[in-house]
């Protein structure tokens, strides 16, 4: 008999407390495949190159069989959005499928792609592995994700407009409700809604994810969006742990159970990690919501104040560098989880933002925009609190930073280095 509740996907670092965690606290076995990739296998990703955890490829066989042991599967990610060519690159293709082949020989039957080639590569090699399409694809239509199916995929990780769009959900799991592909949804994530700079996001990130570059000026700018209007922290597409059972009851009129979730992210700390997998599988967290979702750990990004972030970076203005620290050390963001009780009706019902501005952002290009909607704004003001010297502080140096990385000015070059620590004292008001 099928079991009739919505399973996880939740990214790893490789620490053994997260098996552990598992076997504990997963009587039911909700937490069906761990994700993740290796440092140093060559390969581009999702993630830049400093923030991946430190796992080598030639320990990955011995954590397959731990996962096994645990009762999990384990899913290899080469998910960048771009891979340079190197598919298809005579120097780099053989190099490519070679590092394949060689985690296939170490016990992995899953892989998350978004290379149409890669997916064509992966069913025909080899005739037991499970291919999961990434978010990177960004499939944000059924038209997009029947292309897609037709592929040859396993399984889709849903575009995050599909979140809290119930009618198109609704729609899709009918379509394929006995075809055998699976679909999933990433619960914590915290992008600006309809983010315009998410395909130059990803970009960087796929190439910084072998390179190691490190200016991530979309991560700054969309941070400072949403500290600047919070109505973008409400409209983000999360999904609260406790409202996890509207998806359970659309799979349940659908008849269609092949639906999962998705935790994120693999480069937290263990304490996040099992934080995350706590909230979800009890399905309610008592607390800051942003404690569960996709932000920079404040106590880790503490460390970064004062000093150069991240080794390898001695091409980079080392003062820049350090105010670029400073604003990876978010300010301090409360979201009241149990004042949101309530909050996805409106979306259930049938609401959803396909035609809609949020008021904040519409407020830029004049107060008389038709299709405003303040729904998540009236929420931000009921839900979301914070320091406002503590903010002001930080969006004076996050301008800034966009300031200067715009202007090209973050050269460690000494003939372009224009900008003096005192300057950039003057500046930021902070100690660089």
């Amino acid at each position: 008999m099928r079991e009739k509740f919505i399973t996880f996907d939740v990214g790893t670092n490789f620490d053994d407390g997260i098996l552990e965690f598992i076997k504990e606290n997963d009587k039911e076995k909700r937490i069906k495949t761990l994700y993740g990739k290796a440092k140093d296998d060559g390969l581009s990703g999702g993630r830049n190159f400093m923030m991946e955890s430190g796992f080598l490829l030639e320990n990955l066989g011995g954590y397959v069989a731990k996962c096994k042991e645990a009762g999990v599967e384990f899913n290899y990610l080469i998910n960048p959005l771009c891979m340079g060519q190197r598919e298809t690159d005579p120097e780099t293709a053989s190099e490519l499928r070679n590092v394949i082949h060689n985690i296939y020989d170490m016990g992995v039957r899953q892989f998350t792609v978004n290379s149409p080639l890669l997916v064509r590569y992966l069913k025909s090699t080899f005739k037991d592995v499970w291919v999961t399409l990434g978010l990177y694809a960004y499939p944000t239509t059924l038209q997009q994700v029947n292309l897609w199916v037709n592929w040859g995929v396993d399984e889709i990780t849903l575009d995050l407009s599909f979140n809290r769009d119930f009618l198109l959900l609704e729609k899709l799991l009918t379509m394929y409700k006995d075809s055998g592909v699976s679909f999933r949804l990433i619960a914590n994530n915290l992008c600006v809604k309809d983010c315009m700079l998410r395909l130059s996001h990803g970009n960087f990130v796929s190439h910084s994810s072998d390179k190691g570059l490190v200016m991530d000026y979309c991560l700054v700018n969309c941070t400072r969006n949403k500290i600047e209007n919070p109505a973008l922290f409400i409209s983000s597409d999360w999904i609260r742990p406790e409202d996890i059972h509207y998806y359970e009851e659309l799979c349940e009129k659908t008849g269609n159970y092949n639906f999962s979730i998705k935790l994120v992210d693999r480069t937290k700390s263990v304490e996040f990690i099992k934080r995350v997998m706590t909230a979800y599988l009890n399905r309610s967290y008592d607390g800051n919501l942003i404690d569960i979702l996709n932000w920079n750990e404040r106590k880790k990004m503490t460390d970064l104040k004062g000093r150069m972030p991240f080794k390898g970076a001695m091409n980079m203005n080392p003062d820049i560098m350090r105010l670029y620290g400073r604003v990876m050390c978010n300010p301090e963001i409360m979201i009241d989880n149990k004042k949101l009780d309530g909050f996805i009706e409106h979306f259930v019902n049938g609401s959803n933002c396909t035609d809609k501005i949020c008021d904040t952002v519409a407020l830029k290009c004049g107060s008389g925009c038709a299709e405003n909607c303040g729904y998540c704004n009236a929420w931000a003001k009921k839900a979301v609190s914070y320091n406002q010297a503590e903010v002001d502080d930080w969006l004076k140096c996050a301008t800034n930073l966009s300031l200067l990385l715009e202007s090209g000015e973050f050269s460690g070059n000494p003939a372009v280095h224009m900008f003096k620590r005192a300057e950039l004292k003057m500046k930021t008001n902070v100690s660089v």
